[in-house]
């Protein structure tokens, strides 16, 4: 009995140590990094003139400019969030974007990404500084506004054992969600990345997402393609090229290259340059260090993820230069980036009001392949010859499997079969020599678990040599076009990708001149006027369009026309006309969900909470991710003392969006704690997360939950707190409180002080009705109105001036 009480506690002790590896470890502590400091931001508002940024708009409004690097050398303490398995070690560092910094293979001490020994900005970035190395999520512009920004971040334990750390953002630019979830499940060695992209505001807008990957490149360092990309691509489409061997060309992206260069290597490009995958067809990219004998491989689903992008400055004197401003230990990098739902840079995808869309990603380590030739997030393959009689032949996995099966077969027959034990930590690779010359383009190498269930395969691709496509044709001015339909997709194509220094509108109005009733132009000149807060031309376009599809007689296919009339009405204060509009555009699906949304806040402005949920309940049978949905379905569902459903929408809603803030608010409310106090160390900038909050109470007329939240900040810095917090008491009747409010905000420093949403017109204009002579007011509206109707704007400046 005792030797057997002996043998379950050695049983049970080993059972939990075993259950302690497997677990994943998610923590946090600080690395000390010599550091370039910048200096302080841009205290006053810089507006767009027409600056452009990798191609597009590089507008900088409502951040602040990051133009002031510094010279010297700090130690300088950053926070740093890990990820740990057995396998790999990952860094992220939430002070510059979450960005994914550092991951360590553990089974031979290799960084998959690039790390520099120093933090030292160049003005690269959207709004000036900018720093190269690991990760850079690049949402919902290249480069990401934000990339030299706190991040919100949270740490998830999973119940699985795997760890998540998310990180991400509601963009000011766009009134954008981008989540990002690095995630390291146990007896894996990929890092599997989610991301969550959630339109939360009531427009279409458009989006890019690239994840920017650098990698340490030297002349040891090639990059590897799927085998049947056999063309690269340069940004806008503006050149073509043969790859992996060029052709010869004397202008790709102001580059010359001779017939026959290997663009694979680093070493070859005297320039910096990029190479895009033309017309992808399978999923992953990747590059290896022969020198290290290791290497990192992505993996995505082609389908989302359309784009990849070989990336270098190279090793010539540009190149040389770049390093200087980057670095200090002259390290070299590639940039291997993957662009989902995008297909070049810049390169931007439209997305409805309120839409959810998500993607995965998968990076991981290799060893002693070389070249890769068909990958997935299981296994990796190469197949070469190094001879007409001989094959090398290999794999890496994911995981551990015992008992495996390779085989090289030519044709039908096997030439070779062996079953081994392989894991991340041990390779497998094999030398094949055949008697006879052999037939590559017969040969196939697969790799089987135990159970015969194949875990990838590589039959080597025949390359078919297509001919390069036609490049894309440059934008013509509105003057250089003749029909309707080109200047009206020109002016589309320009709004879609955000040329700088060219105006959709030049393109739209010219085609009404040739024909004033053409309902698509009118339709896109009266949503945009409606982005611009233009509301009495967006009417005049808007009505016109609907005019000429005689909406009075018959259901047109545009049901964008009666939603945008409906916001149209609704910004006038035409109540009947905007319900029965957002009624109407209900009727369509890809409607459906924003039109019943706006209709639910409108009713719960009135204190009708039933009919708001019936709407609203509506509007999450089809978007059942979008977090201001959710988050009406459940503060109207607790008003009406329905809390175990609210609970339910709330923590599947939490689950998708971690740092939906709003999300965890109503749980926090839920419980009876009003306070956000718990969750400020997780939030980028809590007074901007706060109002970000706030509006959702604003928009559904529930003021209580407002005065509540801002009531619980202290210390308020940003005069915008005390602003929202004077129009919830007003809205209250609580006048007394409102005017203190206003007070408050007028002893304010207006520092950094650049307003943005749409609700702080609302917001401003009711402190005129307080206080018609307020110069903070006037100066506030002109920054938020300066970008969008720069004449308002200048009146109100010179209100506040005079």
């Amino acid at each position: 009995m005792l030797n057997q009480n002996r043998f379950l506690s050695a049983l049970l002790l080993f059972l939990c140590v075993s259950q302690l590896q497997a677990q994943v470890k998610v923590y946090e502590g600080q690395e000390t990094i010599p550091t370039y400091k910048i200096g302080t931001d841009e205290v006053s508002p810089i507006f767009y003139t027409g600056r452009g940024v990798q191609g597009a708009q590089g507008k900088v409004y409502p951040y602040a400019s990051q133009t002031k690097l510094g010279d010297s050398l700090v130690d300088v303490a950053y926070d740093m969030v890990y990820l740990e398995n057995e396998y790999i070690r990952v860094k992220v560092l939430p002070a510059f974007g979450g960005r994914l910094f550092s991951a360590i293979d553990k089974t031979n001490g290799h960084e998959l990404f690039h790390t520099n020994s120093v933090i030292k900005p160049d003005l690269i970035g959207t709004l000036g500084a900018w720093v190269s190395g690991g990760i850079e999520w690049c949402f919902p512009h290249h480069h990401r506004t934000t990339t030299m920004l706190p991040s919100d971040y949270r740490m998830i334990n999973n119940e699985d054992g795997s760890a998540t750390v998310w990180i991400g953002e509601t963009e000011k630019t766009r009134d954008m969600r981008g989540v990002i979830g690095m995630t390291l499940r146990p007896g894996r060695s990929y890092i599997e990345v989610d991301y969550r992209i959630n339109n939360t505001s009531d427009v279409t807008t458009t989006f890019l997402f690239w994840a920017n990957v650098a990698i340490t490149a030297n002349d040891d360092f090639r990059t590897f393609w799927p085998p049947s990309q056999e063309i690269g691509v340069y940004h806008n489409n503006s050149s073509f090229i043969n790859w992996p061997l060029s052709n010869k060309t004397d202008d790709y992206g102001r580059t010359s290259y001779e017939e026959g260069v290997d663009l694979t290597w680093w070493k070859n490009h005297p320039n910096p340059v990029s190479f895009f995958m033309w017309d992808i067809k399978e999923g992953f990219i990747g590059g290896y260090d022969y020198g290290q004998k290791a290497g990192t491989v992505h993996v995505g689903d082609p389908f989302e993820n359309n784009a990849s992008k070989l990336w270098q400055f190279g090793p010539g004197l540009q190149g040389q230069n770049a390093r200087r401003k980057l670095t200090d230990d002259g390290k070299a990098y590639v940039e291997l980036m993957t662009g989902t739902f995008s297909n070049n840079q810049p390169d931007y995808n439209w997305i409805l009001p309120h839409s959810a869309k998500d993607a995965k990603n998968y990076w991981y380590p290799v060893r002693d392949l070389e070249v890769v030739k068909n990958s997935n997030t299981d296994a990796s393959a190469t197949l070469q010859m190094r001879n007409v009689k001989t094959v090398f032949y290999g794999f890496n996995t994911t995981k551990d499997f015992k008992g495996a099966k390779v085989i090289l077969k030519n044709g039908d027959t096997v030439l070779e079969e062996k079953t081994i034990d392989i894991d991340p930590a041990h390779p497998f690779t094999s030398t094949y020599k055949n008697r006879k010359a052999l037939d590559e383009y017969q040969l196939t190498v697969l790799i089987q678990d135990a159970e015969g269930n194949e875990l990838i395969s590589y039959t080597p691709y025949k390359p078919k040599t297509p001919q390069l496509p036609e490049v894309q044709e440059k934008v013509k001015k509105p003057e250089e076009l003749k029909t309707v339909e080109d200047l009206y997709l020109t002016g589309r194509f320009v709004e879609q990708f955000r040329r700088p220094g060219i105006e959709p509108d030049d393109y739209y109005l010219a085609a009404l001149e040739i024909s004033p009733n053409d309902y698509r132009t009118n339709l896109a000149l009266g949503m945009r006027k409606f982005n611009q807060t233009k509301y009495g031309e967006a009417l005049k376009y808007l009505q016109t369009a609907a005019d000429k599809l005689k909406v009075k007689y018959y259901q047109p296919k545009e049901g964008e026309i009666f939603y945008y009339l409906g916001l149209t009405h609704q910004a006038f204060g035409h109540e009947e006309e905007a319900y029965s509009n957002l009624a109407r555009s209900a009727w369509y699906y890809q409607w459906f969900s924003s039109g019943n949304f706006k209709l639910a806040q409108i009713e719960s402005t009135k204190g009708n909470y039933q009919k708001a949920l019936e709407y609203v309940q509506e509007a999450y049978t089809t978007n059942n991710r979008d977090g201001r949905i959710v988050v009406l379905n459940a503060v109207l569902l607790r008003k009406l003392n329905r809390q175990s459903e609210a609970a339910t929408l709330l923590e599947k809603q939490i689950a998708y969006d971690p740092l939906d803030f709003s999300v965890l608010y109503e749980m926090e409310l839920a419980k009876g704690n009003s306070s956000m106090e718990a969750w400020r160390n997780n939030m980028q900038n809590p007074e901007n997360n706060y109002l970000e909050i706030a509006t959702n109470y604003m928009n559904a007329g529930i003021t209580e939950d407002g005065i509540a939240l801002l009531s619980d900040l202290k210390n308020v810095s940003s005069p915008l707190v005390h602003y929202y917090k004077a129009w919830f008491y007003t809205e209250a009747g609580d006048s007394s409180k409102a005017k203190e409010a206003l007070a408050e905000a007028k002893n304010a420093s207006l520092d950094y002080a650049f307003p943005y949403r749409t609700e702080t017109e609302t917001v401003l204009n009711k402190a005129l009705e307080i206080d018609a002579n307020n110069a903070t007011t006037f100066y506030l509206l002109g920054n938020l109105l300066y970008d969008k109707r720069p004449d308002d704007a200048i009146k109100y400046w010179e209100k506040a001036g005079a």
